[in-house]
């Protein structure tokens, strides 16, 4: 209410009580009391805290005879499972079969070899044919060639002292290429540099000598090193 109300008001009460005038300087003013402001302050809502609770592993409650109970706990882990994978690598061997030429496959082992240790061949380069098998010339004189030399019989693994007179082991030959191959193999006397090695010289009878040997390689359960087998097997196929 204003200060002019209240005077009015006053006034109003004075007039009925009688005809008392009124004193304008004396008039009572009743100050209106200030406004109170009452500020309000909106409250933050409290904020929730996120929490993770980590659900506690089963639980199982056994009651005993006795009265007494057994608390269990089960707790599950989990498992990572890993395949183990094992790699085999087969070893290196030696062939025990008969390949290819019908031979074993097997290093040579000529320790122990003398020459004394088979029978004489018994026969001549005569009876032989009197013809050189390698060179197919006739002879006037010659030599009984081993076909498998009997050092090449031995480190083959052939050790009956019979070897030395099988007669499907023998030939008549051109004394100089009998002892040209000596007790090599076909591919060993290849590789010499003398003047009957095969490389130099065009045998007629070179695919006969190489079936030979092969043949009583077979018979005679002789085996033949890789060399000796893959050269005779490339050669044969040229025959």
């Amino acid at each position: 209410m204003t200060n002019r109300a209240v005077v009015v008001a006053l006034a109003l009460v004075v007039a009925a009580c009688g005809d008392t005038a009124i004193d304008p300087s004396t008039t009572t003013t009743i100050a209106q009391a200030p406004a109170t402001t009452v500020a309000t302050t909106a409250a933050s809502a409290p904020t929730e805290a996120s929490t993770t609770t980590e659900a506690a592993a089963p639980t199982t409650v056994a009651f005993n005879d006795n009265g007494s109970t057994t608390t269990t706990t089960t707790t599950t882990v989990p498992t990572t499972t890993t395949e183990a994978v094992t790699t085999t690598t087969a070893p290196a061997t030696t062939t025990t079969e008969a390949v290819g030429l019908g031979v074993v496959i097997a290093p040579e082992d000529c320790e122990g070899y003398e020459r004394d240790h088979y029978r004489p061949h018994g026969t001549s380069w005569r009876e032989l044919g009197g013809v050189g098998y390698l060179t197919g010339e006739a002879l006037d004189g010659g030599d009984v060639d081993h076909v498998v030399g009997l050092e090449e019989g031995w480190c083959s693994g052939i050790r009956e002292p019979a070897f030395g007179s099988a007669g499907e082991n023998h030939r008549a030959s051109v004394s100089s290429v009998n002892r040209g191959k000596g007790g090599r193999d076909p591919a060993e006397w290849w590789d010499t540099s003398g003047r009957t090695t095969p490389r130099t010289n065009d045998y007629p009878g070179w695919c006969e000598y190489l079936r030979i040997h092969v043949a009583v390689k077979v018979a005679w359960a002789g085996t033949m090193d890789q060399a000796e087998h893959d050269f005779i097997s490339d050669q044969l196929a040229d025959c």
